[in-house]
Formats: structure tokens, C-alpha cells, sequence
């Protein structure tokens, strides 16, 4: 019998290409990353353009390829200059979740051998542990 080991397949370029694209869907990326208001109209609140990001909250999974250390790193990069200098960056792991196929078990697992350790099958479905996404986000009103 093989051992089925799970080995994340991204770059660096890919992880900072998903966290972008998380932030346009939840329309905050303009408030990171800009200084200054823009000066063309439908651009938003005026006080949400003055506001200011106090704390990022994401779920990694342990399995996403994604290194936490790096990420705090590339965070106070990339938000120096913008509406979230100096914000927090607050990080949930996500473990590693399988559910079994042959005894119908649910585990949680904390190396990356996707094998059940109730009954030693293979045919096993990850259910949890490969998430990057933005949790929650933190703004200080820009009227204050």
C-alpha cells in the first residue's frame, strides 16, 4: 500500500494573485491599498475613504501552501503607504479534515498523509485544511 501525501502546489505570485482577487470580491481593495481618496465620482462614501483598517482577520489551512511568517511579512509590505499601515494581521489556522469513505469517519489530522487512521483506507475526501480567505476586517470610521 502507498502513502497518499497531499504537497501544495503554488507559488508566491499565486498566494498574493488569491489574496487579491479575495479582496476585489469583498470590495476592500481599494481602501488597502490606496492613500488618498480618488477623484473620479461612483467611488465611493467619502468616510469610507477616509477610514482606516485597524486589523485583517484570515483562515489559512495547513495544507494551502501559504506560510504564515510570509504572510505577515507580505502584509506589512504591501499595506505600508495605504489605508491599512499598521493594521494587524490576525491568522486562523485551519486544520486538516478528512472524511473517510470506506468506515464513514470524519478526522482531523495533523500531518499531511491522507490516510484514515481508523481503518487505514485510502479513499479518503478532504474537506477542510486548503482555505486562504479573508475572515473579517476590522475599519475605523472615517468621520472619527
Amino acid at each position: 500500500m502507498g502513502f497518499l501525501y497531499y504537497e501544495p502546489k503554488g507559488s508566491l505570485p499565486k498566494v498574493k494573485n488569491a489574496i487579491l482577487e479575495e479582496l476585489k470580491r469583498s470590495g476592500y481593495a481599494r481602501v488597502l491599498n490606496s492613500p488618498e481618496p480618488p477623484r473620479h465620482r461612483g467611488a465611493g462614501s467619502p468616510s469610507l475613504w477616509r477610514a482606516k483598517v485597524t486589523s485583517v482577520g484570515v483562515r489559512i489551512g495547513k495544507l494551502s501552501g501559504v506560510i504564515p511568517d510570509a504572510l505577515r511579512f507580505a502584509f506589512e509590505v504591501a499595506s505600508t503607504g495605504g489605508r491599512a499601515e499598521g493594521a494587524s494581521l490576525l491568522i486562523e489556522t485551519v486544520p486538516v479534515s478528512i472524511a473517510c469513505n470506506q468506515c464513514k469517519k470524519v478526522t482531523i489530522m495533523d500531518d499531511p498523509f491522507l490516510i484514515c487512521p481508523h481503518c487505514n483506507g485510502s479513499d479518503v475526501e478532504l474537506i477542510a485544511g486548503r482555505e486562504l480567505e479573508i475572515k473579517d476586517m476590522e475599519i475605523e470610521d472615517g468621520d472619527r
